[in-house]
């Protein structure tokens, strides 16, 4: 905003922005003279600050500060701060430049708004007209504001009023000046309601509005936030009139906050005036924003008279009120000129000079517009006769009647110029051969022109002629078109009967009540008579928004015919008013046994004859609960959805049909709730089941009830599916395709079935049961009142609680504690328990854990003694022990893993060499292994070369410290030690020893099967196997590295599985009840071979080892093999491989031995030689190992090692070294997968894997006790 300082008397022009929370700021006019004061002057009601400038040009520069009135308020403020006397006037901020008559503001937050429209006479803000309001000249586009001296009557007792004066630089200027931001009311409310917004207010916040004069607060209907400096507020009709301060209460705050904005109510507008039929009758105005009641309404009549000095209207009494807000009636004594007419509402007042009168001799209306010149009036006449509102103006005078009634009308102190003692009139006429006519502008009627005396025109000459109200004729002297003369003129308003919309129906509730009616060419004519049905019905007109306004009694059906007719009996309308269409809102449903349905909607009417309602294709009578809004009828017993049609008077509802439902079916109990998974008879409780209608029983398994039998409205009995599976199940009902809309929970099991029982051992500790339906969780919530009960045969019980002791992970594995027991015959029964004494189990035999025998101590043959049986479940509860055919006798039993007897020692050995049969029974559970042998006496090498012990059960030494060899004969200083290394073959399971002189490569390379006769069979190769199980970070219970390797080959059945152990140092281990010595630094083999199928049960397989060395200038060709062990000699290093002399045969113990094969053999040939090197430069030598017929696993236990020379001479003087193993390493990529199962056989199922697994955690949980 620009506004100019004076500062020392020099002109200075700055930008400053105002805000209205600072007050004190430095303002000085621009240099001129000022009526009060040189200083703004601050309005405290608005907040706003005034200035007066005198010089137009500065005025313009302050477009957006140019002042208008817009309230009462505001104009008190100006009008006694800003004149002195009486005499002066000043420009404010609106004009018609844009559009004649059409005052607008110029700028300002309100810019373009309306102010006023002089063709309708119509106030949009506030108006302080007086007779000489804003014109249609069109060299008059600004508007003054002052005292009007020399003219009579000003309306505000003396005070200013407003007129439209041309530009002419001689006046004050008045200007304005706000806050942009400030809080605003923009807009104003019609008495009747209507909406204003609120600017620049905090989001959010309440609005409400106090009256200046302090009455009850006003509230809005509806607040919206428009935006977020926006909130629309809609105030309803009925709230009264006058000045409101807006009242704030943003979010948070406890009190509201008066703000200076103000809400206002639209100014009164004056249409039309009906005056009395006689002097002192009553006069009906019409118009808008008359209020709603007459408190605070004040109306003057007629043309002012002298009280006091103080022209004052003449008073209109005895006020009454016709359709509030537009018609108001009062009584005035001694009437004559109706001009002007006054309307003050509450501080809102409207003045006019040139309202409508209606003349009740001629059915006319008449308004006088003040002194323009006919080039200004007649082109606004032509353009006002177009359209159907205003029906037409002609300027002409019917006939004396009629002259002498409008020039009584004129007022004492006209407007317009007495010329010659006479009031002339504007008229325009068409001259033709033989006298003077008017044409109606609208619809060219001709009419003869009145007229006494004239000076006639030229021939078909169109013109305007002045003339004279009072004597009747045209002046001599006519002006022509386009004179700047400015007379009175007179317009003339003829009905035109109104009309309806074409095809126009007015609907209404069967209620009946107020019809509002769009008529076109309604005009400003009050009065109608509307009949309707044989009676007379209230009416009203609003020609404002040219309505109809009438009562309909209760209406039913599509056609009733109306009449309206207008207080001039000038047309009559007929139409018709159908009732609106019924409606449903909500139905009730109602039993399947039928009952009472409550319609609920609108336009039923109140008559039960007017009501056809049908279900289906049935009629059903109805009552009335409500009137029009609410009936009722009786239906049947039914089920499902069925159409409903309804309709009033012949009228249907939209849509036509609507479906009503019988309610809905519903579940309260399934017995039994909890059942076997066999087809089973249930039977259903619950409601709204329908007999003779289909009825389904749902699961949510996607499975159905079969074989139904719906007893009544609350039972149904149905067969389940054979294909159920066990688990929680939902049950959900539905009755003809109406669904329950909620899921009943039951159990479908199987009884506990058990498949096996992992024996205990018999000391006690667990038994794991492997089965289904094991779970001791009710699936319903909640655990089973379930229990274990273990029988022993000789009948002790003992009982655990589920909950209390068992455990289980899923439902197929239940584990429970038991005690100590043994042999077969026990029973072991599950049995869950449920409410109402329901009962599920199972009961399955099991036995204790039979014993288990893994050494025996052998004895000489032919001689009795003790021997030792190692295993495990041995107790002395019916025990016999038996070697071959004799019996042991018991001597002790130290504990379940030892027993002492007596054996004679007589029974004689296998030929075969086998072990002897070893069978322990306790209490009915027997085990046999053919594990014995007797006590043999074995010559070691050399007699152990007298540096070791001979152990002469195996014929092997244990050689003293520092010596070594098979025969204990090489003096090995370990501190002479050197390095080893030894590798293993991911293709073949082979070891190269590699030594720092040379190497030897110890390999299976072959499996072949021959049969009685020594027929080859089938042969494997090692290079052939695929290995499927590798793992190479393991080690034992003593910490040695261990490597495991798992194998097939192709097309085969076979498996191969390594277990090979690297020991640094030398210890002894049991393999096939035998002791085996271990040297230190060697590598151990565990060789298993299961899945291979037999040709024949007499043959047997051969198990190819190949031991080979690159031949060196101290090489020799000894090579010595016995029947458990071989040496391989190279003159820097001696190779030495050893076999325990027994291999486990399936459950049993068989003696082996090592087998040379000759040199011609073919396997020789498909021996692999590293890449590079020549046959001839290598020593091979293949043995086997024998291996006869075996169903399920084969397992042998070789042990490989090596001793060096001290140097790298071939003198065999000198001593021999221990090599110290460095490394243990897979040759090439071998995947590296996790090792499953050491024994992989294809008969186990998971069942049996897990048995075996339960077995071993059995086995584990019980100890010796001593």
């Amino acid at each position: 905003m620009m506004v100019f300082f004076n500062i020392n008397g020099i002109n200075t022009i700055t930008l400053f922005v105002f805000y209205l929370f600072s007050y004190f700021l430095l303002f000085s006019g621009q240099n001129g003279q000022y009526l009060v004061n040189a200083d703004l002057i601050l309005n405290p009601v608005n907040g706003h600050y005034y200035e007066n400038f005198t010089d137009y040009s500065l005025w313009k520069n302050f477009a957006a500060a140019q002042t208008f009135l817009s309230s009462y308020l505001e104009y008190q403020f100006v009008s006694d701060n800003f004149f002195v006397g009486n005499s002066f006037s000043m420009y404010t901020g609106i004009s018609d430049q844009a559009s004649e008559g059409t005052y607008r503001y110029l700028d300002g937050p309100e810019m373009g708004d309306l102010v006023y429209t002089m063709h309708d006479d119509l106030c949009h803000t506030f108006c302080p007209w007086e007779k000489d309001k804003p014109s249609m000249d069109t060299t008059l586009n600004a508007v003054t504001f002052g005292s009007q001296i020399g003219y009579s009557g000003t309306l505000y007792n003396g005070k200013k009023t407003l007129r439209a004066q041309a530009e002419t630089g001689n006046a004050a200027y008045l200007c304005e000046y706000n806050d942009p931001n400030e809080i605003q009311v923009i807009g104003r409310v019609p008495t009747r309601g209507g909406m204003v917004t609120i600017k620049n207010a905090p989001t959010n916040s309440e609005i409400s509005f106090q009256n200046v004069n302090g009455s009850t607060p006003l509230s809005c209907i509806k607040t919206v936030q428009v935006n977020p400096s926006s909130i629309s507020c809609t105030i309803g009709s009925g709230v009264g009139t006058g000045s409101y301060r807006l009242l704030l209460k943003p979010p948070g705050d406890i009190d509201w906050t008066t703000t200076k904005a103000h809400l206002f109510y639209q100014t009164p507008y004056i249409i039309s005036l009906i005056p009395p039929i006689d002097a002192g009758g009553v006069v009906t105005i019409i118009g808008e924003n008359f209020g709603i009641t007459m408190t605070g309404l004040e109306v003057q009549v007629g043309p002012p008279v002298l009280v006091e000095g103080v022209r004052i209207g003449v008073p209109c009494q005895n006020i009454g009120m016709i359709n509030f807000h537009q018609y108001i009636t009062c009584t005035v004594t001694g009437f004559k000129d109706p001009y002007p007419v006054f309307v003050n509402v509450n501080g809102n007042p409207h003045l006019t000079y040139h309202q409508t009168i209606y003349s009740r001799t001629q059915q006319e209306f008449y308004g006088m517009y003040e002194d323009h010149g006919i080039d200004v009036m007649y082109p606004f006449f032509k353009t006002s006769t177009s359209g159907g509102d205003i029906p037409g103006i002609q300027t002409y005078v019917k006939n004396e009647v009629n002259r002498q009634e409008l020039w009584s009308w004129l007022p004492t102190y006209s407007t317009c110029i007495i010329f010659s003692n006479s009031t002339y009139f504007w008229i325009p006429v068409l001259y033709t051969a033989g006298g003077v006519w008017k044409e109606y502008m609208t619809n060219n009627v001709i009419t003869p022109f009145y007229d006494s005396q004239y000076t006639p025109p030229a021939v078909n000459d169109t013109l305007p002629v002045l003339y004279g109200l009072d004597y009747n004729r045209i002046a001599g002297s006519n002006p022509v078109f386009g004179t700047s003369l400015k007379r009175c003129n007179m317009g003339a308003y003829v009905p035109i009967p109104p009309k309806l919309p074409v095809n126009y129906i007015v609907r209404v509730a069967t209620t009946g009540g107020d019809m509002e009616i769009p008529m076109r060419n309604l005009g400003s004519f009050p009065g109608c008579v509307v009949t309707g049905n044989g009676a007379y019905l209230p009416c009203a007109t609003d020609a404002i928004r040219k309505l109809l306004y009438t009562t309909a009694p209760p209406t039913v059906g599509g056609t009733n015919a109306y009449i309206y007719t207008n207080i001039w009996g000038n047309g009559n309308i007929n139409f018709n008013v159908a009732a609106i269409q019924p409606s449903i809102t909500t139905l009730s449903n109602v039993n399947t046994t039928g009952g009472t349905v409550v319609v609920a909607g609108d336009n039923f009417f109140n008559s039960p004859a007017q009501v056809v309602l049908k279900i289906g294709s049935t009629t059903y009578p109805v009552t009335f609960t409500t009137d029009h809004k609410v009936l009722s009828f009786q239906i049947g017993p039914g089920a499902g959805s069925i159409p409903i049609s309804l309709t009033v008077g012949g009228q249907a509802t939209i849509p036509d049909k609507t479906p009503f439902f019988y309610a809905r079916p519903g579940i309260t109990r399934l017995y039994p709730a909890i059942f076997e998974q066999e087809s089973t008879s249930i039977t259903v409780k619950g409601y709204n089941f329908a007999p003779s209608y289909t009825n389904l029983i749902d699961f949510n398994d996607g499975t159905s009830c079969q074989q139904y039998d719906t007893q009544d409205y609350g039972t149904i009995i149905c067969t389940t599916p054979s294909t159920f599976t066990p688990g929680v199940k939902e049950a959900s009902v539905s009755v003809q395709g109406i669904g329950s809309g909620e899921t009943f929970k039951f159990v479908v099991y199987q009884n506990p079935i058990i498949l096996s029982i992992v024996s205990p051992p018999v000391m006690g500790g667990v038994v794991s049961i492997i089965g289904s339906g094991l779970a001791n969780i009710d699936p319903l919530g909640g655990n089973l009142n379930g229990t274990v009960t273990i029988q022993t045969k000789q009948g002790q019980n003992y009982t655990v609680l589920i909950q209390d002791s068992c455990t289980t992970s899923t439902d197929t594995l239940l584990v429970c504690p038991v005690n100590a027991g043994t042999g077969i015959g026990h029973n072991l029964t599950i049995e869950f328990n449920y409410d109402g004494g329901f009962a599920r189990n199972t009961t399955k035999e099991f036995s204790y854990q039979p014993p288990s025998i893994d050494q025996c101590s052998p004895i000489v043959q032919g001689k009795s003694g003790l021997i030792s049986i190692i295993g495990n479940n041995i107790v002395n509860q019916n025990l016999t022990i038996q070697i071959a055919d004799s019996n042991c006798e018991i001597k002790s039993v130290i504990a379940p893993t030892k027993a002492m007897c007596l054996f004679n020692g007589l029974p004689p050995p296998p030929q075969n060499g086998s072990g002897m049969p070893v069978n322990v029974t306790v209490d009915g559970l027997t085990t046999v292994r053919s594990i014995y042998f007797y006590t043999q006496i074995k010559q070691c090498p050399g007699n152990c070369s007298e540096h070791g012990i001979c152990d002469v059960s195996t014929g092997q030494c244990t050689c003293d410290y520092e010596w070594d060899g098979i025969s204990c004969n090489e003096f090995t200083p370990i501190s002479m030690g050197g390095n080893v290394t030894f590798e293993i073959s991911d293709t073949s399971g082979g070891t190269t020893i590699r030594t720092p002189t040379s190497s030897f490569n110890v390999a299976i390379t072959h499996i072949r099967e021959k049969d009685i006769d020594g027929n080859i069979i089938k042969v494997v190769k090692m290079t052939d196997v695929i290995w499927k199980n590798v793992i190479t970070n393991a080690t034992d219970d003593h910490g040695n590295p261990v490597i495991y390797l798992s194998g097939r080959f192709p097309n085969e059945d076979v498996i191969l599985s390594f277990k090979i152990t690297l020991y640094s140092n030398p210890t002894t281990i049991i393999f096939a009840n035998q002791n085996m010595s271990i040297w230190a630094n060697s590598i151990k083999y565990n060789i298993e071979l299961t899945g291979w199928h037999f040709d024949s049960l007499l043959n047997n397989i051969e198990l190819i080892y190949l031991s080979q060395h690159k031949i060196t200038a101290c090489s020799s060709d000894t090579s010595t093999v016995s029947e458990t062990w071989y040496e391989i000699y190279t003159g820097e290093a001696i190779m030495k491989a050893r076999f325990s002399d027994r291999m486990w045969v399936d459950d049993g113990i068989v003696k082996s031995q090592l087998v040379g094969i000759p040199l011609k053999d073919p396997l020789y040939s498909d021996i692999i030689y590293p890449p590079g090197e020549l046959p001839e430069d290598y020593s091979n030598l293949l043995i086997s190992i024998t291996i006869p017929y075996f169903s399920e696993r084969v397992e042998i236990d070789p042990n490989f090692g090596s001793l060096l020379r001290d140097d790298e001479g071939c003198d065999n003087e000198q001593k021999w070294k221990l090599p110290v193993i460095v490394t243990m390493s897979i040759v090439g990529a071998a995947a590296l997968v996790a090792l499953t199962a050491w024994v992989l056989k294809k008969k186990f199922m998971r069942i049996r894997l897990l048995e075996f697994k339960l077995k071993r955690l059995s086995s584990k949980s019980s100890s010796p006790k001593n």
